[in-house]
C-alpha cells in the first residue's frame, strides 16, 4: 500500500484547495485492506473510489480488444507480406494467426465460461 501510495503522490500535482478523485479499477480493487490502507494514508482532498464492470461489459470490452487484436496481427502480417519478399511464413502465420482471433471472437469461443 505504501508503493501505491507513494506511486499516487508521485504521479499528481494539486492544489491545497484542490479535490481529487481517484477511480480504482482492476484486480488490486478487490482487495479490501490493500484500497483501506490506501484511503488511510491519502490526503483529506483526495478521494479513492471503485468501480466494478458488470460481465457483459467486460465481455463487450473484451470482444472489441480481441477483434482489434486480430486485425492488428493482420495488418502487420500484410505489411510485412508486401515489404519483405523472405518472410513470408512469418508473414503468413501472422496473417492466420489475425483471420483466427478474428473467427474466434465472432463466433464468441474466446468469452470466458461462466
Amino acid at each position: 500500500a505504501i508503493i501505491i501510495y507513494q506511486s499516487i503522490l508521485k504521479s499528481i500535482k494539486i492544489k491545497e484547495n484542490e479535490k481529487l478523485l481517484i477511480i480504482a479499477c482492476g484486480g488490486g480493487r478487490k482487495n479490501l485492506s490493500l484500497m483501506e490502507s490506501i484511503r488511510k494514508r491519502l490526503l483529506k482532498n483526495i478521494s479513492l473510489k471503485v468501480i466494478d464492470f458488470s460481465v457483459e461489459k467486460k465481455n463487450r470490452l473484451r470482444r472489441i480488444f480481441f477483434y482489434f487484436y486480430g486485425m492488428i496481427y493482420f495488418v502487420f502480417g500484410v505489411i510485412q507480406l508486401v515489404y519483405t519478399e523472405n518472410q513470408v511464413n512469418i508473414s503468413s502465420l501472422q496473417i492466420i494467426i489475425g483471420v483466427v482471433f478474428i473467427v474466434l471472437n465472432y463466433l464468441k469461443k474466446l468469452d470466458p465460461k461462466e
